[in-house]
């Protein structure tokens, strides 16, 4: 017997591909960077040192177990990769697995981690010392030379561990200070000094991690991909700033041109370093079913007329929408973004919430089950459609789910779906009314949808 799931998951997997036609792996083209950069390192290691050439070889195989668990977030691959060297610097040696308590393995990962993520930690441990040294801390007597000393002794250590990290840096700096502080609670000079150190370090934004807003980073222009859902737009941005910055990107509306997709970016961050220019993955959501999605490779619409959701007010109104009802055109048209933007992303965003809730409370069942990441995304981006086509005074309905699916069944399969076997019709229907009671559930929880008959 064939099983309503094996039958049904590739089937609908096909709907929630669409945008593969033009399929990118960031992920995978992360790992292949990445691999490239430590086989140059292991090719360097001297043939005595065996225990390093070990540790190199499991680091390959992280970074190629990374790429191929997430082809399609380069995120999640660098921090796969990062764990697993952190793994190694911080474990003993045993039998087949050696540690950072090898001199050679140490010094492996310490150059793993500059060439895979820079040398971000040594610069805040650079610019720390020469703080402690500068005229602006100047030593009020001998006594506080130690407290000094064993201040940039903190920095030093921390950089060695992390040299790729400036928030491991700064939180030992701000660690050290602390304790030393405790230490000299009864010696007012050296009490002094050392919070004079702390507001300086402070003040210098050496001691804290700052996320630098989106304004401060150059958004220059952004391209499709050709997808749907998942990364729909690659965003070029540029730091302009003399020093490395981690910023945040918004999430945003991006209006409709030329009558294709609008979509809902999900918010990011990106590290840059002084007048680095990178592409940014941008994951999110189409906000109009019934428009073709942006060619890969064509213009976004200009990023300053996207709506930016760090910048709008936070009283949005998300008014409920009966689905059982033709709706009238709440807004006119979704070409009218100022109006529309806000509202559908103060709506995602209780789709999502709802979701959650009804994910931990075991309510969603559906063909996806077994992949909760697809099987997320898909339900809110058809709740999102139901709920922006009933805005806009159109309906997105069940029956138009089901044509979607069969056309794409007919398109994978290249057979009329009016010839698939009776068991094949009877488990795509059962599964099209699964998937759409999970919708109407989701967007009922959420407040964005209501089915109630008057």
């Amino acid at each position: 017997m064939k099983s309503h799931k094996n039958f049904f998951l590739p089937l609908l997997l096909v709907l929630f591909t669409l945008s593969a036609l033009s399929a990118q792996d960031p992920g995978k083209d992360q790992a292949d960077k990445m691999a490239e950069e430590a086989k140059e390192l292991a090719d360097n290691i001297p043939a005595k040192d065996k225990a390093a050439k070990q540790a190199a070889d499991e680091v390959a195989e992280a970074i190629k177990k990374a790429g191929e668990d997430h082809p399609k977030d380069a995120d999640k691959v660098k921090k796969a990769v990062e764990d697993k060297l952190k793994e190694i610097r911080d474990r003993k040696s045993k039998t087949g697995a050696p540690g950072g308590d090898k001199k050679e393995v140490k010094e492996l990962i310490k150059n793993l981690l500059k060439a895979l993520f820079g040398s971000e930690g040594e610069a805040a441990a650079g610019k720390i010392k020469e703080e402690l040294d500068g005229t602006g801390l100047d030593l009020d007597g001998n006594s506080e030379n130690d407290e000094r000393d064993r201040i940039k002794k903190a920095a030093d250590d921390a950089a060695e561990k992390d040299p790729h990290d400036p928030k491991a840096v700064k939180d030992a700096v701000k660690k050290k200070i602390e304790e030393e502080m405790e230490k000299g609670k009864n010696n007012k000079s050296i009490l002094d000094w050392l919070k004079r150190v702390r507001e300086w370090l402070k003040g210098k934004n050496l001691l804290v991690s700052v996320v630098t807003p989106s304004s401060d980073v150059e958004w220059i222009a952004a391209t499709g991909t050709g997808r749907t859902t998942g990364h729909v737009a690659t965003l070029t941005v540029h730091n302009p700033q003399p020093t490395a910055i981690t910023a945040e990107i918004s999430a945003c509306f991006i209006p409709s041109e030329d009558k294709k997709q609008p979509y809902i970016t999900l918010p990011t961050s990106v590290r840059l370093l002084p007048g680095e220019t990178l592409q940014v993955a941008l994951q999110g959501y189409c906000a109009d079913v019934f428009a073709p999605p942006v060619p890969n490779g064509h213009p976004m619409p200009p990023v300053s007329d996207w709506i930016r959701y760090d910048e709008l007010l936070s009283d949005i109104t998300v008014p409920m929408v009966n689905t059982s009802e033709r709706s009238a055109n709440v807004f006119g048209s979704i070409s009218n973004p100022r109006e529309v933007g806000p509202v559908l992303m103060k709506a995602l965003e209780q789709i999502a919430q709802a979701y959650d809730a009804l994910e931990a409370s075991g309510a969603i069942n559906t063909p996806f089950s077994g992949d909760p990441q697809k099987q997320q995304t898909s339900i809110l981006q058809n709740v999102l459609w139901v709920y922006e086509a009933a805005l806009s005074g159109k309906e997105y309905r069940q029956e138009d789910f089901r044509a979607n699916i069969i056309e794409q069944y007919e398109t994978s399969s290249g057979h009329s779906f009016k010839k698939a076997s009776q068991e094949d019709k009877e488990n795509l229907e059962t599964g099209v009314a699964q998937f759409w009671g999970t919708f109407k559930l989701v967007g009922e929880e959420a407040k964005v949808l209501s089915t109630n008959s008057k």
